[in-house]
């Protein structure tokens, strides 16, 4: 029996293709029959060439009419197949371009019966298929077919529509970290494989999320390697987004999905994860603005990034990890073993540079939120052993990084920096480093090892290795003043202001060891102070050298009292110089008390400091003018301190710091700016005939109220030698009465003859004048700022928690009655305490008015009312300046609103209350007293207040005995506008109707 053999794939589709082919040709024969015959009008190709251009062009035209019209439509096709099969499809897209704009009608027309054979023969083809799917029929296997409705994902996707303005929409991000547009076309590269907006490119955080958890390898790195570019870059959109970007991250438990993804066994996925953490964590332009302090007086110090739990130890141990997430990052972060890990990745896992740098990185962090953090660091078994190790690597590794990662630690407190100092043996490296030969690759690594030397110094650690090293140190000195210039590399700059901060560290602690380096040190200042009047323009690494050598200068003035008189002539030709008129006119553009803004996007549970403070420009001055202070100040020459505070910018500048001054003091970049206002006006007591007092005491006066609480000590010098310095009070003294005609007392007031009140408030204004050296004494007494000085070692090099708050309240000058208050006047002292304070607010009210303007006029009325409060008879000892301190206070009647808040008390209805009872309790009439009751019953003022008095405390009416001449107001104010309230109408029928009142 006979078996066919079956046929192979190859030979089935080539058996096709020939049915294919011979069918097409018997369709072809058929359409040639029915049109051999026809002929095409010359009339249908028109009158004019859609295609050519030029003079020639109808004549070629004419031609092509002639050649066309003697053809039959089948050759015309035949013709136009091969053009399109030979020319470059370019040229035909663009040759039908040109024609697009024909009409249908002027198409070669064909009869009836050629149009009728077309449509039977494409019925089974859609019209919408294009002519590039249909090419494709026939040309590869299994493509005989078109299939419309697989081919459509093919299509361009349509734009989509524009969201109405002001309406939000999903932000989607590049894999760079970058926030895309609502469209863009140019975005082509892997941006579109997402199920939501699918003609949106760029992914939302809730894919990056879910596509971080994939099965797929190469989407999980890619995912997390774009969260991390998103997490360097989220400050960045906190004015383009509905919420700031890093408070949502933290929210939503991120943290927690990528210290998973740093336990994956895959290695590309820890990576990606270590990149990711850091950047979510260590805030990058804060380490850039920190850095760039080094070199600057006090630029060691360091923030705190601690964040304040009000919880009890027990609590926060109950607290589950995404809790404690929320609450505070870091320590949450520590609970999830994040130490172990690192110290395993940086053992183990042999990793690449930039992973040990991030590594690093992060634990600088962890180490700048508290000193507990810290101590966790360096008590994590072998993970500073790890990092120590990478300071013996040839080439070192990441050794800025470490270096800076030992200094933020020791700046936590002396006892942790001497323990790494012994532990670790860091001087080894650090002198290796120093001593080395210097170029770009290393230069980091001189930087932080001088600044890390410098930090021991600070704390009277290494002492002993200083003199040891003195040698290397005069070789570099004397190797920098012969070659490096103001105008030299930055990277030089910044190696030599190192060098010169690390010697002034040294003269501090230990000037005899230091005295080797003096001739070079002085030949530093004079060339690179001669340099700084002709080299245009001073940048930020000039500006800072400039001011690390004139400081340098100072401590040797201070010290030793020697005083290089070519060095001063340096500095006068300065003063003469363009660069400090320019210098001097920069400090207001680059001013962090004028300018400075805080981020809205600092998160409480991970604080930074938010901001990139124009104090750190390459155009400020900063550095260099707090450097001629610093100097001046030392010298104690009149005509440079005249030359540097009488100059037009730094007049201009104190001017509107005092004026303009803003909440932004409560700030860690405001410090090195409050340092420069207060070293500004102590360089202004050398002057010999002062020109600008009440505008030195004015600012002197506002920055009593800006000095960090860590500098409190500044209060003490400031309180001493300006603030109650009677010599900022002569003008005010000379023209005293002048002054006080001129107050704009209301017309209808017949109190008292002006010139009588005028004489009473000089002869007491005089007399706290006289008192101020008391008065001064009281109050550094009651703020506890006697014998304040820096402490020398310090404990610490980073701030406290509340360390840049401000030393002292807004209303300090009220603070001794306050106190008296809430210990009721129980002290031998407290009628000179009160009186004391009572002058100082006297002389605030009527010479310094501006200042005290920043606290509302109810406020400062109910501080004066503590003295009512303050004991059953002190108010009688100390009515005289109490009556006159109100009666400077009501000249602001019109402003006073017992409604507004009032910082201090809850509510002023019960503070007003407790002032009725204790007058009648206490009071026996007296008529200060009485004003202090009568002024919250004015017209003006809650209705209330005026119940409180007729309703329930009637028998204050009885004992009130205040003449109308002293009650410090108009009578008007207590009649007008009419009452209207009918109970309190009521009331005063029935008391007048009683005659429970008389007149």
């Amino acid at each position: 029996m006979a078996t066919s053999k079956k046929q192979s794939l190859f030979a089935q589709r080539m058996q096709s293709a020939k049915k294919f082919k011979s069918q097409k040709r018997e369709n072809v024969d058929t359409l040639s029959s029915a049109v051999s015959s026809t002929q095409v009008e010359a009339s249908y190709f028109g009158n004019k060439s859609n295609i050519i251009r030029g003079p020639d062009a109808d004549v070629i035209h004419e031609e092509n009419v002639k050649r066309l019209a003697a053809m039959t439509p089948l050759e015309i096709e035949e013709e136009r197949n091969k053009l399109i099969a030979n020319m470059d499809p370019s040229v035909v897209d663009f040759l039908r371009s040109r024609k697009s704009t024909i009409s249908n009608s002027n198409l070669i027309k064909i009869d009836d019966a050629v149009s009728e054979s077309s449509n039977m023969e494409c019925s089974s083809t859609p019209s919408v298929i294009k002519t590039p799917a249909a090419e494709l029929v026939n040309k590869y296997p299994n493509m005989d077919v078109i299939e419309p409705d697989k081919l459509e994902w093919m299509q361009e996707v349509p734009a989509p529509p524009l969201p109405a303005p002001g309406c939000p929409y999903s932000a989607r991000f590049n894999f760079d970290g970058e926030l895309l547009p609502y469209t863009d076309d140019t975005q082509t590269d892997g941006l579109h494989h997402h199920g939501e907006e699918p003609d949106r490119p760029g992914y939302t955080l809730q894919e990056l999320m879910q596509l971080s958890r994939s099965s797929m390898l190469q989407q999980r790195v890619t995912a997390i390697s774009t969260l991390a570019n998103i997490f360097l870059k989220a400050s960045d959109y906190d004015y383009c987004l509905e919420r700031p970007l890093l408070p949502q991250l933290l929210n939503s438990e991120l943290y927690l999905l990528l210290r998973f993804s740093l336990d994956d066994p895959v290695r590309s996925v820890v990576s990606a994860a270590i990149a990711a953490i850091t950047n979510l964590l260590v805030n990058v332009k804060d380490e850039g603005c920190l850095d760039r302090l080094l070199g600057l007086v006090s630029g060691l110090r360091q923030p705190s990034f601690y964040v304040h739990l009000d919880l009890k130890p027990s609590e926060l141990g109950e607290l589950k990890d995404t809790e404690l997430l929320k609450v505070d990052v870091i320590r949450g972060a520590l609970r999830t073993h994040l130490l172990p890990r690192f110290r395993y990745i940086l053992d183990r896992l042999d990793p690449e540079p930039v992973e040990v740098s991030h590594v690093l990185r992060c634990l600088t962090r962890i180490a700048r939120h508290s000193p507990e953090t810290a101590l966790s660091v360096s008590r994590a078994p072998g993970l500073l052993d790890a990092v120590r190790r990478l300071l013996n690597g040839r080439p070192p590794r990441a050794c800025s990084e470490a270096l800076k990662l030992f200094r933020v630690m020791a700046c936590q407190s002396r006892s942790l920096a001497e323990s790494l100092v012994e532990t670790y043996s860091l001087m080894e490296p650090i002198q290796r480093f120093i001593a080395g030969d210097q170029d770009e690759t290393t230069m980091s690594l001189a930087l932080e090892s001088f600044y890390t030397w410098q930090t021991f110094l600070t704390y009277h650690l290494t002492i002993n290795n200083v003199t040891v090293f003195m040698p290397v140190i005069q070789r570099l000195l004397v190797s920098y003043a012969e070659n490096v210039s103001l105008d030299s590399a930055g990277g030089d700059l910044a190696h030599a202001t190192a060098l010169v901060s690390w010697v002034s560290h040294v003269l501090q602690v230990d000037v005899s060891s230091a005295q080797c380096l003096l001739p070079a040190l002085q030949l530093c200042a004079l060339k690179w102070l001669s340099q700084a009047a002709v080299v245009h323009p001073l940048k930020w690494t000039a500006n800072t050298l400039l001011g690390a050598v004139l400081h340098a200068v100072s401590i040797l003035i201070n010290s030793q009292d020697l005083k290089n008189v070519e060095i001063q002539r340096k500095v006068e030709l300065f003063f003469n110089s363009d660069n400090f008129i320019q210098s001097s006119q920069n400090l207001r553009k680059c001013s962090w008390l004028l300018e400075g803004e805080r981020n809205p996007s600092v998160v409480d549970s991970l604080p930074c400091l938010g901001s990139v403070p124009p104090t750190l420009s390459d155009n400020s001055p900063l550095p260099i003018v707090t450097g001629l202070a610093t100097y001046v100040y030392a010298v104690r020459s009149p005509q440079l301190s005249e030359r540097l505070v009488a100059s037009e910018g730094v007049q201009r500048y104190v001017e509107e710091v005092t004026k303009k001054i803003r909440t932004t003091t409560a700030h860690w970049f405001a410090r090195q700016e409050i340092i420069l206002v207060y070293t500004l006006l102590q360089v202004h007591l050398h002057i010999q005939n002062p020109v600008e007092n009440s505008l030195v005491h004015q600012a002197a006066l506002f920055l009593s109220r800006s000095i960090h609480a860590d500098d409190r000590y500044m209060l003490s010098d400031l309180f001493d030698q300006v603030i109650f310095n009677k010599q900022f009070f002569r003008p005010e003294v000379t023209d005293l009465a002048e002054q006080l005609q001129s107050l704009q007392l209301s017309p209808s007031l017949h109190l008292e003859e002006d010139h009588q009140i005028s004489a009473r408030r000089a002869k007491l204004l005089n007399e706290a004048l006289d008192s101020l050296q008391t008065i001064c004494r009281c109050y550094q007494r009651e703020l506890g700022l006697e014998g304040l000085s820096p402490v020398s070692p310090p404990p610490t090099l980073s701030a406290s928690y509340h360390g840049t708050d401000p030393a002292l309240p807004s209303d300090w000058h009220f603070l001794p009655i306050v106190h008296l208050n809430n210990i009721d006047g129980k002290r031998e002292d407290a009628l000179c305490v009160a009186v004391s304070c009572l002058q100082w607010s006297l002389v605030l009210e009527c010479l310094r008015p501006r200042f005290v303007a920043s606290l509302s006029v109810a406020s400062r009325f109910c501080r004066l009312a503590c003295v009512l409060l303050a004991g059953s008879d002190l108010f009688r000892d100390a009515q005289e300046w109490l009556g006159e301190t109100l009666q400077a206070l009501l000249v602001h009647n019109n402003l006073i609103n017992f409604d507004d808040p009032i910082p201090g008390l809850n509510s002023f209805y019960d503070f007003y209350r407790q002032i009725l009872e204790q007058f009648v309790g206490v009071s026996y009439g007296d008529p200060v007293f009485g004003q202090f009751v009568l002024i919250p019953l004015q017209q003006c003022h809650n209705i209330k207040l005026r119940k409180l008095v007729w309703c329930e405390l009637g028998a204050v009416l009885r004992f009130l005995s205040t003449p109308e001449s002293q009650v410090g107001v108009p009578l008007e104010n207590f009649l007008e506008p009419c009452e209207t309230d009918p109970d309190l109408l009521f009331i005063y029928l029935k008391a007048l109707g009683q005659g429970d009142y008389s007149e």
